[in-house]
């Protein structure tokens, strides 16, 4: 139930008019596009947990880079990650393939595992990736 959009105005919000896609019951979407763009994922108090099956307690907003769609094409992962990826971007006026590198490699993590679907992950890698997903969901 998370509304998954092309943030054009960059405003972090899904506007009318912007292109939009609703997740469904495993928090899957499909949006067409012209070409990569990059992503939010608004995840209003409607939209239900996956993991627990009850109602979001909180509203979040979730972002993917332009170079993540780019790099992961039609198997685009939104999540804390991605979005601590465009956070340190920002912050740092550095390239998606700088911190991307600089995030797994504080997490002990392979760089390809650190944006995609921690359901396949194993291990010290999930567990990384679940536990460091966990804090930013608290500090978002």
């Amino acid at each position: 139930g998370a509304t998954v959009c092309v943030d054009t105005n960059n405003n972090g919000r899904c506007d009318s008019g912007e292109t939009s896609a609703v997740t469904d019951a495993n928090g899957k979407f499909s949006l067409s596009l012209s070409g990569p763009s990059a992503l939010i994922a608004d995840i209003g108090t409607k939209a239900k947990n996956t993991a627990a099956g009850t109602n979001v307690t909180s509203r979040e907003v979730l972002r993917v880079t332009l170079d993540q769609v780019k790099e992961q094409g039609t198997a685009v992962v939104v999540s804390p990650l991605s979005s601590e990826v465009a956070r340190l971007m920002e912050a740092n006026s550095t390239t998606y393939a700088i911190e991307n590198q600089n995030l797994a490699t504080r997490l002990g993590v392979p760089v390809a595992s650190l944006l995609g679907d921690v359901n396949t992950a194993s291990g010290k890698v999930q567990t990384a990736l679940l536990n460091e997903a966990n804090a930013l969901n608290n500090r978002f």
